[in-house]
């Protein structure tokens, strides 16, 4: 841990290093004294923000010391098995942190425990002088809060990671108004590299995922790369969803989350139940569907709070959150003796549940995820209210009142709102969407991928939705197009190709109850073409065969269908590693109807080996 000494020679050494670059640069920045405000507000925010373990229910807090355990990880990601039958190695987290001698990735699937595992390492490295030696003290920067107001920025990281350093950079006023963006940029990245070189933070990246925009996405990434490259490892942990960072990163290890354990369960309920509800909660876990589902920390902690609650677990995993959210519009409409400031108090649950499941939607369809100023609640506000017979002057007290009484919004800044979870948001979304009169355009479900795939799982009918989404939309002509004759959803990099990825993999987490049914079962082919041609992600072949895997019934079920329409061309060599079998659109299908469906089919399908051999069985 860094001490005010350390500290102050260390910025004294950084500055002094700067000096003639700024002399030469004609350049002024914040004396040290103020570095070492910012620095010392900062420690206390992180100290605090490391301790907080939010309940699911979202009305109280736990002590991460009280009901944390110790997560595992894969010592490398699953999507790079060779076999997806093999079982990868784990790892303690904080082993790896701690023996670590590159800087960190680490992946995980929504509600994985990402996020803890740093409160975890940063809780470990400001209470211990033992953990980390070479890392002073950990700096926070949550890439969600760079969604407002970093968009125009070219290192909105660098430009964060100044600002939480509390340096102010003056260039001269003669630099010309075109050249001050490209001489700030040069001027930032001297300085900070200079400064976390010399005063050796561990630097904690949250949420690389939760970035809204593909430009800001991109120049993240870039600016992780300069402080990949200049700072001696291991000074950065960066955290995504796996599948959204896809990219490799100079001196740098990918990490991801691994399911918990029996023992990890048991323990985690016993710290957060107490030895008699965990043990009875224990059994009520094994009699239910959950005893086959992958058990990730989010959705342990809400079937806890549900249990704790109702002394029951639900049905369907599917019905988690909606459980979590009818339990908290229940609490709001139990608080007899709150005396009601807007008309939305009032409401029926049904009513307040679609008013939050609109605001939430209105918020994802303005890139407002997860976090969004007040400015932008009170615009959401007033595009919706109305029709729910709010008026606009009643904006203030009814985002007080969603915040104060239902737990699932908070204020975590002076203008800043979030969900109390990203998944919470997610599902809200979800549930919107499925409810409209028809499924939504193409320019809107590129807007929210994850929130699709959700409600496909929530529909009457995933199947059916699902070829809506994918045949209907996502592989539907777009005109006259710059790109020649390939469509945009086959090529890397383009908004489809990359909402049909993330549309798969997200499939894979949520597992639909997809059922029997030809037009589905193409979706699905489809869907794991593209992720076998995503030449961009890291073992691509391996997260296509993954979710041909997991779809494997339903893909022999209807292998005739696909024989009737499509010809195998080729198959890639016995040592190549991608096991990739190319089939082509027959001219005429052999069966005799050809129907709708054949003019939606693309002319080349890329398949895993695996996903081949179901279909000639």
């Amino acid at each position: 841990m860094l001490t005010e000494y350390a500290l102050k020679k260390g910025l004294d050494l950084a500055l002094s290093s700067l000096r003639q670059f700024l002399d030469t640069k004609r350049a002024q920045i914040t004396p040290a004294d103020q570095i070492e405000l910012a620095l010392a507000h900062h420690q206390s925010y992180v100290a605090n923000w490391s301790k907080a373990a939010i309940a699911a229910d979202g009305r109280s807090s736990k002590a991460l010391a009280d009901v944390s355990i110790d997560l595992d990880t894969h010592v490398y990601p699953r999507r790079a098995r060779a076999d997806a039958n093999i079982d990868i190695p784990r790892r303690r987290f904080i082993e790896l942190v701690e023996h670590a001698t590159t800087h960190l990735i680490l992946l995980g699937p929504p509600g994985a425990g990402k996020t803890t595992s740093l409160k975890q390492v940063a809780s470990r490295l400001l209470t211990s002088d033992e953990f980390l030696p070479s890392r002073n003290f950990p700096l926070l920067i949550e890439l969600r809060a760079l969604n407002d107001g970093y968009k125009l920025v070219p290192d909105p990281l660098l430009a964060a990671i100044t600002r939480v350093l509390g340096i102010s950079i003056e260039i001269p006023k003669d630099v010309p108004p075109e050249e001050q963006r490209s001489e700030l940029k040069i001027l930032r990245e001297r300085i900070v590299t200079a400064c976390l070189g010399t005063l050796k933070p561990l630097i904690l990246i949250d949420g690389f995922d939760e970035l809204a925009d593909a430009t800001l996405r991109a120049a993240v990434y870039d600016d992780l790369t300069r402080l990949a490259t200049f700072l001696e490892p291991p000074s950065l942990i960066v955290t995504s969803r796996t599948g959204e960072f896809r990219q490799d990163m100079p001196m740098s290890s990918h990490f991801e989350l691994a399911s918990l354990d029996d023992k990890q369960i048991n323990g985690f309920a016993l710290a957060w139940l107490g030895q008699d509800k965990a043990r009875d909660f224990a059994l009520a876990v094994t009699a239910s569907p959950f005893a086959d589902t992958t058990i990730r920390p989010l959705t342990l902690s809400l079937l806890c709070t549900l249990y704790e609650r109702q002394q029951s677990i639900p049905e369907r995993p599917k019905t988690v959150y909606r459980s979590i959210v009818k339990m908290l519009l229940e609490d709001w409409d139990q608080q007899r003796r709150v005396q009601r400031s807007s008309r939305y108090g009032s409401f029926t649950q049904d009513k307040k549940f679609d008013f939050l499941c609109e605001l939430s939607y209105t918020l994802t369809m303005a890139g407002h995820v997860p976090r969004f100023s007040h400015e932008a609640l009170i615009d959401a506000y007033r595009i919706i209210g109305p029709s729910y017979g709010l008026a606009y002057a009643e904006g203030l007290a009814v985002i007080d009142e969603i915040e104060s009484h239902t737990g699932l919004m908070f204020q975590v800044g002076l203008e800043s709102f979030e969900f109390a979870h990203k998944s919470i948001q997610e599902y809200l979304t979800a549930e919107f969407i499925v409810r409209l009169p028809a499924v939504p355009a193409m320019a809107t479900l590129t807007k929210a991928p994850h929130e699709t795939a959700v409600a496909i799982s929530l529909s009457s009918n995933p199947s059916t939705y699902l070829a809506e989404v994918v045949l209907r939309r996502g592989l539907a002509r777009e005109g006259a197009s710059s790109v020649g004759v390939v469509p945009s959803w086959r090529i890397p990099g383009t908004e489809r190709f990359r909402f049909l990825t993330i549309l798969a993999t997200r499939l894979m987490v949520e597992k639909p109850e997809f059922r029997s049914s030809h037009d589905g079962t193409w979706s699905l082919i489809i869907l794991c073409s593209v992720l076998m041609s995503d030449r961009e992600a890291p073992q691509s072949s391996t997260t296509a065969r993954q979710f041909s895997g997991a779809f494997t019934p339903l893909f022999r079920a209807d292998r005739s269908v696909f024989n009737n329409f499509y010809l195998r061309e080729s198959t890639s060599s016995p040592d190549d590693s991608d096991h990739a079998v190319v089939y082509g659109l027959r001219p005429t299908p052999l069966a005799t109807v050809r129907g709708e469906i054949y003019d939606l089919l693309p002319l080349q399908l890329s398949l895993p080996r695996e996903l081949s051999q179901a279909l000639s069985q």
